[in-house]
């Protein structure tokens, strides 16, 4: 994968439980309906606003609605020390080798929603920082991930990987049966 490097496999979290921790809860953040997630409880502010700008234009002309609109974009979002422990995202660090922190949440599509194409809005604290997702409910048919061209389907429980920049065009649908999650890291 040129968008993404695999750097191994997270096992010091009990995956499982943890994705059925979060079914059994409301998230923090239903998107895009903020249009923004949260960075320490504070609403994330825009710091390219060009990719913003090219983020809406693109789901404008590829026809992208989110639910509130009769569409199908629509995710769920959810973050250490509110929804989850602390403790996960400090063992994360501990595994990727990285000692700073601008953000990290868990995102959840639904069966039969989506998260179409977009740059994140990460703060400007984020710049130089890398960017990582792990891998983090079993792979099912029908769920996928997307950094520019290319897919991660099929991804063992715990795969993490680390994006050659945190600002590149990625998306997630799910085609499947159960809810998809993911762990995002910057």
């Amino acid at each position: 994968m040129k968008s993404a490097t695999n750097i191994g496999v997270m096992d010091t979290v009990d995956w499982q439980e943890f994705c059925s921790s979060l079914l059994d809860q409301v998230p923090a953040t239903i998107a895009p309906h903020t249009g923004l997630g949260y960075v320490d409880g504070e609403l994330e502010t825009v710091t390219k606003p060009e990719d913003l700008a090219a983020t809406l234009s693109t789901w404008e002309s590829a026809g992208y609605k989110k639910v509130s609109e009769g569409g199908s974009a629509e995710w769920y979002m959810f973050y250490p020390g509110i929804n989850f422990d602390q403790s996960v995202q400090e063992r994360l660090m501990d595994f990727m080798g990285v000692e700073d922190a601008n953000a990290c949440w868990v995102s959840m599509i639904k069966p039969g929603f989506c998260c179409p194409w977009h740059i994140d809005q990460h703060e400007i604290r984020s710049f130089g920082l890398g960017r990582y997702h792990v891998h983090i409910n079993p792979p099912e048919m029908g769920h996928v991930f997307m950094i520019e061209d290319d897919y991660y389907i099929n991804q063992p429980v715990g795969t993490v990987y680390r994006w050659r920049d945190p600002f590149i065009w990625h998306a997630g649908f799910n085609g499947g049966r159960t809810p998809k999650l993911l762990l995002n890291f910057v």
